[in-house]
Formats: structure tokens, C-alpha cells, sequence
């Protein structure tokens, strides 16, 4: 019931916003797809899709003017990009992104989702303010300074100029060796 809610919810805002187009990659679940499709199907605004592959996904989530899961993968890949995300349930385990700006829990009541959407997507100072946070996930360089370390590890190259964990270097380099 509260699935199927949560999708009238949605009915309801993409009705407010013919503007916009809502993209809902729907679970393969015959249990989420029954409780999804009545609702939406019919609005004129609302894709209801296959899952997406990764890429593609990706591509969807940085076209995106709002982001709107229940994911936690998701709430981590939209903060990456730059994107606002509305995360659908009353906790998440990645505060960080509520903290930083970027997340905003609406919890899973769907009277309530609906109203906070729609102050959401009427908010560009709001939406555009959450886009500009900070991705408290990283800055997307680990590989690079991994790379990095180990290059420096090895004698290959010279200590990263960004280095700062003294207390994890070995063998007699830096601080803690």
C-alpha cells in the first residue's frame, strides 16, 4: 500500500509540472511493478522504463533536474553529479549527504513526499543551492591518488604532493615508517 501510494504521489506531481518529464526506471519486482504501474501509466509526463544499465543510468542521473530514490546507490551517484536528490525514506545510511546539502530526506508518507516535492521543484534557489554542495563521497580522484601512492611506494615516481597520511607510510619513509 505505501508503494502504491508513493506512486500516486508521483501521479500527482508530474500532473503539477507537465513541463518536466518524470523517468522511473521500475523494478523488475512483480510486486513493485503492481503497485507502480496503475498509477502512473496513464500520466502523459511519466516514461515507466526497464531497469537501465549503469551507464546509461548514469547518463539519465546527470541529465536530471531532481533525482528522486529510495536507493542508497543511487542518493551516492546523484551527489557525484552535481545533482539534487530526494531520497524517499525516513533514514539513510549516508548522512553525509543530508549534512553536505546535497540529499534531502522526505521520508516515505506520501501525502507528505508529494507536498515536499512539489515545494522542491517550485524552489529553483533550493534546487540550485543543492546542486552547488559539496559531494561529501569524494572529488572522484581516488584512483589517481592511489596510483600515485604506489608509483611513490615502488621509487617510481616522487611523494604525491597532496600526501597526508604520514601515519600509514612504510618502510622507512615519511613519519610513520
Amino acid at each position: 500500500p505505501m508503494m502504491a501510494g508513493l506512486a500516486q504521489a508521483l501521479a500527482n506531481v508530474a500532473k503539477a509540472n507537465p513541463e518536466l518529464t518524470f523517468v522511473y526506471p521500475v523494478h523488475l519486482n512483480p510486486a513493485v511493478q503492481d503497485a507502480v504501474r496503475p498509477a502512473l501509466e496513464g500520466v502523459a509526463n511519466v516514461m515507466l522504463t526497464e531497469p537501465w544499465n549503469y551507464s546509461s543510468m548514469v547518463a539519465l542521473l546527470s541529465a536530471a533536474e531532481l533525482v528522486i530514490t529510495d536507493s542508497g546507490g543511487i542518493q551516492e551517484e546523484g551527489a557525484a553529479l552535481g545533482r539534487p536528490v530526494a531520497v524517499l525514506r525516513n533514514v539513510t545510511e549516508r548522512p553525509e549527504g543530508v549534512e553536505a546539502g546535497v540529499l534531502k530526506l522526505l521520508g516515505n508518507d506520501p501525502a507528505e513526499v508529494e507536498s515536499a516535492l512539489l515545494d522542491l521543484l517550485s524552489d529553483p534557489a533550493e534546487l540550485e543551492r543543492m546542486r552547488s554542495a559539496p559531494n561529501p563521497y569524494g572529488d572522484g580522484r581516488a584512483s589517481d591518488r592511489i596510483a600515485q601512492a604506489v608509483a611513490w611506494r615502488f621509487d617510481l615516481a616522487p611523494k604525491p604532493a597532496d600526501w597526508a597520511p604520514d601515519v600509514l607510510a612504510t618502510g622507512g619513509r615519511g613519519t610513520g615508517g
